[in-house]
C-alpha cells in the first residue's frame, strides 16, 4: 500500500470518528455530511452505512410515532449527566417540534426543573407524562423520587406503589418506598418493604441498615443488631454503620462493645460530630464524667453551630453539680440561638429568681410569639412557671404550670389502664408461685446492691444521698438496667397470653436477668462494695428482685401523697416513663395503683421491705439515718449526717435539693396552691 493509500485509510477512521460523535451529540446534518464522504471513498464501509441507515429511519415523517428514538434519547440522557442543561433544553425544543405528544420529552422536561431546583413545577411535569402514558414506569419513579425530596412521603409511597405495580422485581422502589415509610412513622411497614427490596437483591447493604433503625423505632433491639451486623458486612468501611450499632449496643448494656463501634466510626471519619456526641452520652450513663465533658468539647469543636451538642453538655455539668458551668453554658447557647427554649427552662432549674430578673421578659416575650413551636412553648411555660413560684406570684405560676402540662399530656397520651393490666399481671403471676429465690450460678460476695424504691419525689434522692456518703456505698443513680432487662426477657416468651412477669421466668431465666444486671453493674466506675439503685418505679419488681437478687436490701421510701403527687405534677420529666404525672385524674389513678401493689408486697414479703418515712427523716435525721443505715447492714459513718458536702453524681429532678443541707417544710410547699389543686386531693382522697 502506497503513502497515499495510507493516509486515506487514516482520514476514513478519523472521519468515523467524528460520524460517532455527532450521532452521540444529536447533530443529524454533520452525521449524513460525514456518512456520506465515508461511503464515496468506501462504499462498503458497514458502520457508515449503518449509521445512515438509522438516521435515515429516525428522519422520516413520523407518521403514527409520538416517541423519539431511542438515539435520540440517549443523547438527551448524556447531555442531563453531563449537565448541559442549555444544550438539553435546545434538544427538548427541537424534538418535541417533531413529537408533540411525547410522554419521554415531557418527562425530561420534568428531569430539567429537577436539576434546577424547581421539584414542585417538576412533580407537575412528570405527572403530565404520566398522563400521556399510564404505563411510563421512569416517570411514575421520578415523580415518587421527587415527592420523597419535597418530604411529601405519603404521596411518594404512593408513586413507589405505582412503579412496583409495572415493575415488582425493582429493589429500588422497594428500598426507598420503606424509606418514605420511616418519614412517616410506620416502622412495621418499612420493614416489610425493605424486607422484599433484601429479597430481590439480598447485597443491598443499605436495605439492611434502614431495615434496623426501623427495627430501632419499634425497639426491636437485637432484630436491629443483626441487620447492622449484614450492612457492615458489605459495607465495611461504613462509618454512621458503626455509629449507628455502637448507639444500639449501649441501649442493651453491650458498652464496651459500644465503644469500641463508636471509635471505629470516628477513625472513619473523624470530621463528623456525632459520634463524639454519642460517645459522651454514653459515658455519661455509665458515670464516666470525664471523658463525657471530653468528647463533648471535641464534638463542639466539629460542630460549633450545633445547638443540641451545647445543650447535652449544659446538662451534664448540671449532673455533675457544676451549675455556674452549667448556666454559663446555656448562656452561651442562648447568645446562638436565643430561641432556643430547653436552655431557658434549664436555667430557671439553676436559680432562685427575683420579680426584677430580666429573664423572664425574655421568657414571656418568646411564648407570646405566634412563630414559637407547641414544644418549645412547653419547655418555656414550665421555666416561667417555676420562676413566679420562686417570687410568690402562686396564681400564675400554676395557670403557666397547668398550661405545660397540658401540652405534655398531649404528647405523651398516657393510658392508666395499661398501668392496671401490667399491676394485675404481676400479682397473679407472684400469687401462684411458692417458689424459693433462684440458685445463682455466679455468687459475688464483694458487691450488693439496695434498690430503693418508690413514687417518684417520695425522697429516693435524699435517701440515695445520704447512703453514698458512705464509705462503702457507690450511689449508681436512676438505672434503667433492671426494667430494660426484664423487657427484653418478656419479650422473648412473646407468645405468652399475659405477661406473667415472674412465674413464667425459669431460674435459668432468673439467672440470666441477674446475671446480665451484675455484668451492667460492674461496668461502672464503683468504688465501694455496696451499689445503690434508685430507679423508683423498679416499685414493681420487688417480686422478681425477691427471687433473683435474695440478697438484695429494699428501701421503700414514703412521703405524704398530696406533696409527692404534687411534686411530681409541677415537674417536667424528659423521658416517657412518668407519663401519669401530667393529669390530676391520672396522677392519683397511678397513685392508688402503686399503693395497692405496695400493699401487697408487704403482705407477701413481710420481711423483704423497709419504709422510710421521708417527713420523719427530715424531722429526727440522725436517729432515721441510723435506723436506715442498720436496715442496710451499714455500719454508722458522721459523713452520713452531712450528705450535702458528698460530691457524686445527681441527674435527677432533686439534683439541686440534695447538695442542700436537710430541711422541714418541704411537705406543704403544696399549700400555696391548695385551691387550685382540690381535684387532686379529692382524688387522693378516694380509695380508688
Amino acid at each position: 500500500m502506497n503513502k497515499t493509500n495510507q493516509s486515506t485509510k487514516l482520514s476514513l477512521d478519523q472521519a468515523l470518528a467524528r460520524a460517532k460523535k455527532a450521532k452521540n451529540e444529536g447533530d443529524s446534518s454533520s452525521l449524513e455530511k460525514i456518512c456520506r464522504a465515508i461511503l464515496k471513498y468506501q462504499p462498503e464501509n458497514i458502520d457508515a452505512q449503518a449509521m445512515l441507515d438509522d438516521l435515515a429511519l429516525n428522519s422520516h415523517d413520523h407518521m403514527g410515532t409520538t416517541e423519539p428514538s431511542t438515539t435520540q434519547l440517549r443523547t438527551l440522557s448524556n447531555f442531563l449527566n453531563s449537565g448541559k442543561l442549555a444544550k438539553l433544553e435546545n434538544s427538548l425544543k427541537e424534538l418535541q417540534a417533531q413529537f408533540p405528544h411525547s410522554s419521554a420529552l415531557v418527562n425530561y422536561e420534568g428531569l430539567v426543573c429537577k436539576a434546577k431546583g424547581n421539584l414542585r413545577t417538576a412533580t407537575a411535569k412528570f405527572k403530565s407524562a404520566i398522563k400521556l402514558d399510564p404505563a411510563f414506569t421512569d416517570a411514575y419513579w421520578n415523580l415518587a423520587e421527587t415527592q420523597r425530596e419535597l418530604r411529601d412521603y405519603k404521596d411518594a409511597i404512593a408513586s413507589y406503589d405505582n412503579v412496583l405495580k409495572i415493575n415488582p422485581n425493582k429493589a429500588d422502589a422497594f428500598h426507598n418506598k420503606g424509606l418514605a415509610q420511616l418519614m412517616v412513622n410506620t416502622p412495621q411497614e418499612a420493614i416489610e418493604s425493605l424486607g422484599k427490596a433484601i429479597e430481590i437483591d439480598s447485597k443491598q447493604g443499605s436495605a439492611y441498615a434502614n431495615r434496623a433503625n426501623a427495627y430501632v423505632m419499634l425497639n426491636q433491639l437485637e432484630k436491629a443488631l443483626e441487620d447492622y451486623n449484614k450492612c457492615l458486612l458489605f459495607n465495611p468501611g461504613l462509618a454512621a454503620g458503626y455509629h449507628s450499632r455502637g448507639v444500639v449496643l449501649g441501649k442493651v448494656f453491650e458498652f464496651e462493645r459500644a465503644i469500641k463501634d463508636l471509635e471505629k466510626s470516628i477513625k472513619l471519619r473523624p470530621d463528623y460530630s456525632e459520634p463524639y456526641n454519642s460517645l459522651a452520652m454514653l459515658m455519661q450513663n455509665i458515670h464516666r464524667y470525664d471523658k463525657a465533658m471530653d468528647y463533648y468539647d471535641r464534638a463542639i469543636k466539629r460542630d460549633p453551630a450545633n445547638m443540641r451538642l451545647q445543650y447535652n453538655r449544659s446538662v451534664c455539668l448540671k449532673s455533675i453539680g457544676e451549675i455556674t458551668k452549667a448556666d454559663e453554658s446555656c448562656r452561651r447557647l442562648l447568645e446562638l440561638d436565643p430561641s432556643y427554649a430547653a436552655a431557658h427552662r434549664t436555667i430557671t432549674s439553676l436559680k432562685r429568681y427575683s420579680v426584677d430578673d430580666p429573664h423572664i421578659e425574655s421568657l414571656k416575650t418568646l411564648v407570646s410569639n405566634p412563630s414559637t413551636n407547641i414544644s418549645d412553648k412547653m419547655h418555656l411555660l414550665y421555666g416561667l412557671s417555676k420562676i413566679y413560684e420562686d417570687i410568690g406570684n402562686y396564681n400564675t405560676s400554676y395557670q403557666y404550670l397547668e398550661e405545660a402540662n397540658k401540652i405534655r399530656s398531649d404528647q405523651l397520651k398516657y393510658q392508666l389502664n395499661e398501668h392496671k393490666i401490667l399491676f394485675d399481671n404481676i400479682k397473679k403471676s407472684f400469687t401462684s408461685t411458692t417458689r424459693p429465690p433462684v440458685k445463682t450460678a455466679e455468687e459475688d460476695p464483694t458487691l450488693r446492691i439496695i434498690f430503693i424504691v418508690g413514687m417518684p419525689r417520695s425522697g429516693t434522692s435524699l435517701v440515695e444521698q445520704i447512703l453514698a456518703s458512705h464509705s462503702k456505698v457507690y450511689g449508681a443513680g436512676e438505672l434503667v438496667f433492671l426494667e430494660d432487662i426484664v423487657d427484653s426477657e418478656i419479650k422473648k416468651k412473646a407468645g405468652l397470653n399475659e405477661q406473667g412477669i415472674y412465674l413464667s421466668f425459669s431460674d435459668e431465666e432468673l439467672n440470666s436477668i441477674r446475671n446480665r444486671y451484675l455484668k451492667c453493674i460492674r461496668q461502672l466506675p464503683a468504688e465501694g462494695s455496696v451499689i445503690t439503685d434508685k430507679l423508683p418505679l423498679n416499685f414493681q419488681h420487688i417480686g422478681l428482685i425477691s427471687l433473683a437478687f435474695p440478697e438484695a436490701k429494699i428501701i421503700h421510701t414514703i412521703r405524704d401523697p398530696i406533696a409527692t403527687c404534687w411534686s411530681i405534677y409541677k415537674h417536667y420529666f424528659s423521658t416517657s416513663g412518668n407519663a401519669y404525672a401530667y393529669k390530676f385524674e391520672d396522677l392519683s389513678g397511678f397513685f392508688h395503683l402503686y399503693k395497692d401493689l405496695m400493699s401487697y408486697w408487704h403482705d407477701r414479703l413481710p420481711e423483704k421491705i423497709y419504709d422510710l418515712n421521708y417527713e420523719r427523716l427530715t424531722q429526727n435525721q440522725e436517729e432515721e439515718t441510723n435506723l436506715l443505715l442498720k436496715a442496710c447492714d451499714l455500719e454508722w459513718e458522721d459523713e452520713c449526717l452531712t450528705f450535702h458536702k458528698t460530691k457524686r453524681i445527681v441527674t435527677t429532678a432533686s439534683s439541686l435539693q440534695v447538695r442542700q443541707q436537710m430541711y422541714t417544710g418541704s411537705s406543704e410547699a403544696w399549700r400555696h396552691f391548695e385551691h387550685h389543686i382540690q381535684p387532686l386531693i379529692k382524688y387522693l382522697s378516694n380509695s380508688g
